[in-house]
């Protein structure tokens, strides 16, 4: 009688993983979660790659599923296997053109040629809400610059209450919008656009200002502003290259108006820009003679305000002294030449300055008249004969 050998029981055989149960512990579960590339195919219509690859998104997620389960169970069920090999994709040759004709595409567009995997489906989602909110975005910002530029005829500034008037009962008026995004644009209104009248004027009837729109920044991060279209407004309200744009006794308040308007725009008083512009506007206001002379050193001033403004250029007393030499002493010269004409003009005609100084026939004096208290030839005494 043979001996019958008892066999253990086999152990179950996992088709998947290609190897008997259970699996061993340095199994790569992650590669096998991991798709095959991409299958490049340039004959394949859109329709059938749309469904092809609608087909092996819903086997991969289905033997993803299955992977992760057998990593997580397989101490506790040895007999667990993982999910089959996942199934490459078609790739979309164009892909960039694809994306953007299915973005701007309708939604009958998408479901002729549909249904679309997921993965492509959420690319196009995304693409059209960032796309919205650019433009919801946009759309609010025109709004605002809209509402700011496109202010009512009728509409009037009012003063703060807060606000307290000087020692002769006038309330300076706020620098306009406008007038500081031009400033910081690079744009310096005209030194006669700062008095109390102009920007009374630009605060209550914004129509009398010709303004433009300016975009500011890179591509990224471009945004448009409203500055003053100096060119235009050159036309309706002249330049300030002559001295005879505004008077001597506005030219101080006008410069503090600017002064203001530059502060604003820094996140400090002590800021270089603001900082050497008020040395530079306390340096001109202290100058001697400043109603006499301001025609003369007016064109200096006007040159180095606008170097400070963009270029940068910093305070020095000395240069500032050295370079207002020439005009002071022109001013110095016509003011001196300007007296000696005023002197000699109020001066009384001599009366040796006739053509005919000489005495007439019937003043003068007889042999027998007194002699004068003043000697001269006709007070001499005749001395008599013997």
């Amino acid at each position: 009688m043979a001996h019958q050998i008892s066999l253990p029981s086999q152990l179950p055989w996992l088709p998947n993983a290609a190897c008997f149960a259970p699996l061993p512990n340095d199994f790569d579960f992650d590669a096998r979660c991991e798709p095959p590339p991409f299958i490049r195919h340039l004959q394949i219509p859109d329709v059938v790659r749309h469904r092809l690859n609608v087909v092996a998104e819903k086997h991969n997620l289905a033997s993803v599923a299955q992977t992760r389960i057998c990593q997580y169970d397989r101490h506790s069920n040895t007999a667990l296997d993982v999910g089959p090999p996942l199934m490459a994709y078609y790739d979309y040759c164009n892909g960039d053109e694809e994306i953007e004709e299915m973005v701007t595409a309708s939604e009958e567009y998408i479901l002729q040629v549909g249904p679309l995997p997921t993965f492509v489906r959420s690319i196009v989602q995304k693409e059209r809400f960032r796309r919205r909110n650019e433009e919801q975005a946009a759309k609010e910002l025109r709004k605002k610059k809209k509402d700011r530029t496109s202010a009512p005829m009728e509409h009037y500034w009012v003063p703060d209450p807060t606000i307290v008037p000087d020692k002769f009962g006038h309330i300076k008026s706020p620098i306009p919008q406008v007038y500081l995004q031009s400033v910081c644009a690079g744009i310096v209104p005209d030194i006669h656009f700062w008095t109390e009248g102009k920007l009374d004027l630009v605060l209550s009837k914004r129509h009398h200002l010709i303004t433009k729109e300016l975009t500011l920044g890179a591509e990224s991060d471009a945004e448009e502003v409203t500055v003053v279209d100096l060119s235009e407004m050159h036309k309706k309200w002249g330049t300030d290259e002559d001295w005879t744009c505004i008077t001597a006794m506005g030219y101080a308040q006008v410069l503090q108006n600017l002064l203001t308007a530059v502060k604003k725009l820094v996140d400090a008083p002590a800021h270089p820009a603001a900082h050497d512009l008020e040395s530079h506007i306390e340096y001109i206001c202290s100058l001697p003679h400043f109603e006499e002379s301001y025609p003369y050193w007016y064109s200096w001033e006007r040159e180095t305000r606008n170097k400070i403004l963009s270029l940068g250029i910093s305070f020095s007393f000395l240069e500032w002294e050295i370079s207002l030499c020439v005009p002071l002493e022109k001013y110095r010269s016509d003011k001196y030449d300007s007296c000696l004409v005023s002197t000699l003009a109020k001066r009384p005609a001599s009366p040796h300055s006739s053509i005919d100084s000489r005495p007439s026939k019937c003043s003068r004096p007889s042999k027998y008249s007194r002699p004068s208290k003043f000697p001269g030839p006709s007070s001499t005494p005749r001395i008599p004969r013997r």
